[in-house]
């Protein structure tokens, strides 16, 4: 799932599908392998065809990329712009259709939650930069 140019990208796209409740099921077998406590990982059928499900997904998807048009086909009334890091959150409002105020937020993690994330220093963490993002 993971491409030798970027470690990522299976992330990525698990992060995308989660967002869509019909492509749940997409990652489900990913999922339970990946989480499951017995290392290596046994390739099972089920999983060998989520993975090339995947393949076929990903490779399509880039060879016939969606126009922007086609998934927003009006101009949103507000635009917000957010990103996490370690210490916290940040994110801003700005006016889109609706005439209103621009809005600037932080809110910073806990201590237990910035324990939690995993880095070079933490490689035993419970929290990904993902899980941050998807938090904030």
């Amino acid at each position: 799932m993971r491409s030798q140019k970027n470690p990522r990208t299976g992330w990525k796209v698990a992060a995308c599908i989660l967002w869509n409740t019909r492509g749940k099921g997409l990652f489900s077998p990913i999922h339970r392998a990946l989480n499951n406590p017995v290392k290596p990982i046994c390739i099972t059928a089920a999983l060998r065809s989520a993975l090339q499900d995947w393949r076929t997904l990903v490779q399509h998807l880039g060879k016939h990329p969606t126009p922007i048009k086609l998934l927003v086909t009006e101009y949103p009334n507000f635009l917000q712009y957010i990103d996490a890091i370690k210490l916290g959150s940040v994110g801003v409002i700005t006016p889109g259709l609706e005439a209103i105020q621009y809005w600037l937020w932080q809110y910073e993690w806990p201590l237990d939650i910035q324990r939690e994330l995993v880095s070079a220093n933490n490689k035993g963490g419970r929290l990904t930069i993902n899980d941050l993002e998807v938090a904030a």
